[in-house]
């Protein structure tokens, strides 16, 4: 993607001198394709605010993954470079936004807008309107679609008179009682979830999604290291499909919606087996879905984990994560149960390493 905006852009400003903006789906899309733009023109790129041809324009905090930081400005130093981006002439002629500057600001030389989020409604279309201003001899807005979002823009003109479309501004009040009947459906949608701190206000269905689902798997992730695991991969498997657009829009929020719903019910797991929180983390250790492991049968398996939660309760200590001695005395006692049932010679080692992960992310709750 990175390659083909800088190679379009370029030869957009060939025929046309203007300034371009970049919508990305998160934060952390943003300072990611910051930096392969930049690895691919470093000239571009420059530390101090009133320098450099593109910026990343988001908000933070100090708390924020070490790579948004140095994309996270005060409000006065933001307006500084809403000053530099709307003035024809400077050199900032590239920004990449998530959702600032997509309403209410007017910077007439933009001629290129890349859409890389899902919009729709009065968003999209005032998000498009960035790019619509009449400008010299602009002949119009560019609008490149990474994700098909024509049907989105088709319905989003449905609710414009053809006035509205020349002037896509809506008023305050209304962009308002729009945005409190969305809160209420997400809200819906959501159930039981815990999902509002990461709900901003944006229609981005998607987004909040993604955080939610990232939340719920880094939670479970402390108590069942091979299910956070499985949910991980899942949800990286279909994100990464939707950038490739692979699949739709609509699609993706159904899956992202599907897994949300199979996190908490996964919960209830061991209540179906018939073992405890941790005996379900220790049961999932041991590859249970592998066909060569499921022939010891469920029942089997079961045993395994019930007995691998007594012996290394027995075994654990404060600090044996770092104690060499203490950890295979476990690694010793884990194999030799494995052996004990039958489980597959070459699965053990395997199942061996998971076993002693699993316990220690355990352990600090059971040496306390």
């Amino acid at each position: 993607m990175a390659n083909d905006i800088v190679s379009h852009f370029e030869n957009r400003q060939a025929s046309i001198q203007g300034k371009a903006m970049i919508v990305g789906m998160s934060r952390d899309i943003c300072a990611e394709l910051y930096n392969s733009i930049i690895q691919l023109r470093p000239s571009w790129h420059h530390d101090d605010d009133d320098k450099g041809t593109i910026k990343v324009v988001i908000t933070g905090s100090a708390a924020d993954d070490a790579k948004l930081p140095p994309h996270i400005r005060s409000k006065k130093r933001r307006k500084d470079l809403a000053k530099r981006f709307k003035n024809a002439d400077d050199t900032l002629k590239l920004v990449i936004v998530r959702d600032m500057w997509l309403t209410g600001f007017d910077a007439p030389s933009l001629h290129t807008m890349y859409i890389d989020k899902p919009m729709r409604g009065h968003g999209l279309m005032q998000a498009i309107a960035r790019v619509n201003r009449v400008f010299k001899d602009k002949p119009g807005g560019l609008v490149v679609d990474y994700l098909g979002i024509a049907d989105q823009l088709k319905q989003a003109l449905q609710y414009y008179t053809e006035g509205d479309r020349n002037n896509t501004g809506i008023p305050t009040d209304a962009a308002l009682a729009i945005l409190q009947e969305k809160y209420e459906v997400v809200k819906a949608m959501y159930g039981s979830f815990n999902y509002s701190k990461f709900f901003n206000g944006t229609p981005g269905e998607l987004e909040v999604l993604r955080k939610l689902i990232k939340d719920e798997i880094k939670m479970r992730s402390r108590k069942n290291l091979v299910q956070s695991r499985s949910f991980a991969a899942i949800l990286e498997d279909t994100i990464k499909r939707y950038q490739n657009r692979s699949i739709e829009t609509a699609q993706v929020l159904t899956e992202l919606i599907e897994l949300a719903k199979e996190i908490p019910q996964a919960q209830s797991r061991g209540e179906n087996l018939g073992l405890t929180e941790d005996e379900v983390a220790f049961y999932d250790a041991l590859e249970v879905n592998d066909s060569a492991v499921q022939v010891l049968g469920d029942e089997t398996l079961k045993a395994i984990a019930r007995e691998l939660v007594q012996a290394v309760r027995r075994n654990v200590t404060i600090d044996w994560t770092v104690k060499e001695s203490v950890r295979a005395k476990l690694r010793t006692i884990v194999k030799r149960l494995l052996r004990k049932y039958g489980y597959p010679p070459d699965k053990q080692e395997k199942a061996t390493v998971t076993v002693l992960q699993q316990a220690e992310l355990l352990c600090k709750d059971w040496a306390a």
